[in-house]
């Protein structure tokens, strides 16, 4: 039986995850008021489905909500540098925004082909507010400007995405998702490199 992945699937771990780590009914009313501050912190932050959420840093439970997470940050990164292109100044900035598309799109290609032999059918991603902000931020700037920015946002997209895919590789529920995801985390740890030494220089 054919499982479908949605944005919906992913929305439902924040739920999990917000109603965790309940307050110890015996403690003052003080500590269980600042538990609850914590709790709805944490339902906030893990909300969206953004390539800097706290929520993808957290081992997805099982291989749909994985393919979904992996599949928006792809589209992330993809959308993202495709615009170096035409907004970008630096060669160096284009030459790297080139090969995250490529990588990117390859990866995507990958887990489209895993998920199908796996019986898990990938609803297209799309993306989510926050990440489409982080687009249109980058149409509004050019040069030096784009530059700075995109790298601003590469540094942590990576960060983030390479936490979901040690993470599944880790203790994840599909063996060939497992492999993708530990092959995938040491391209993603390569970019992640490169993009922290553009933007210190």
């Amino acid at each position: 039986m054919q499982k479908t992945v949605t944005f919906g699937a992913v929305a439902a771990i924040s739920f999990a995850l917000a109603a965790c780590g309940s307050a110890d009914r015996n403690e003052s009313q003080a500590s269980d008021a600042n538990a609850v501050t914590a709790n709805e912190v944490d339902a906030n932050t893990v909300t969206e489905v953004g390539t800097n959420d706290t929520m993808m840093t957290a081992a997805p439970a099982t291989a749909s909500e994985f393919a979904a997470m992996a599949a928006a940050s792809d589209l992330f990164e993809i959308e993202s540098s495709r615009l170096a292109a035409t907004q970008a100044k630096s060669a160096e900035v284009k030459n790297f925004a080139a090969m995250l598309v490529a990588d990117h799109t390859k990866s995507t290609a990958e887990l489209k082909s895993i998920a199908s032999k796996e019986n898990i059918t990938l609803s297209p991603p799309t993306l989510a507010p926050d990440m489409q902000s982080k687009i249109d931020a980058l149409k509004n700037v050019k040069g030096e400007q784009f530059d700075t920015l995109y790298l601003t946002q590469q540094v942590p997209a990576h960060e983030t995405a390479l936490k979901l895919h040690q993470g599944y590789a880790q203790s994840g529920d599909n063996a060939s998702l497992k492999a993708f995801a530990s092959k995938t985390s040491t391209v993603v740890s390569k970019h992640l490199d490169e993009a922290r030494a553009m933007a210190t220089n």
